[in-house]
């Protein structure tokens, strides 16, 4: 538990940075469990010290401060756009499988792609009754890439749960 450190620490950090809560708040997006409240909080933090000022505004920022060093932690969101990103520089993406391209974009000029895309028809998972559709969302070179891998801290565990399952009835299990 990081709270005793971080306290000690925040009232240098308050004289020497003006931006206490937008870093707060960046790093809250960062490291901190899906579905967490910390992104919420230092947002509420931030626009209360921009409406209180200083010097009251280091209530609130020990407040979030606090929520922040007690909170789960997980960077699994951070750690998949990167690996991501890391693709599409790498160039290994492809283009986009038909049937999730905008049909008035210029992508479906080409007449194979519009055939492919009316013959591959979207499907809606809100129709669904498991709310789960079994069609191609990744280009054809990274089917089966799995970017996100949640940790069981916090709420992220129950995404990692129902991540499970759903990846089971993509795989026809």
């Amino acid at each position: 538990l990081r709270l005793i450190p971080t306290i000690i620490a925040l009232p240098s950090a308050i004289n020497g940075e003006e931006h206490l809560s937008s870093k707060c708040l960046t790093i809250s997006s960062a490291i901190f469990s899906i579905r967490g409240s910390a992104p919420t909080i230092c947002s509420i933090a931030a626009q209360a010290v921009a409406m209180v000022g200083m010097p009251e505004a280091r209530i609130i920022l020990a407040e979030a401060v606090t929520y922040l060093a007690c909170a789960p932690k997980s960077n699994a969101a951070y750690l998949a756009i990167e690996s991501a990103i890391a693709d599409v520089r790498a160039s290994k993406n492809g283009p986009i499988p038909p049937h999730l391209r905008d049909s008035h974009s210029g992508a479906l000029r080409d007449k194979d792609i519009k055939d492919a895309r009316k013959s591959d028809s979207y499907i809606y998972p809100h129709d669904l009754a498991s709310g789960v559709a079994q069609q191609q969302y990744l280009p054809d070179a990274l089917v089966g890439t799995e970017y996100y891998h949640p940790t069981t801290h916090g709420y992220e565990a129950r995404v990692k749960t129902a991540l499970e399952v759903i990846r089971k009835m993509l795989r026809g299990k």
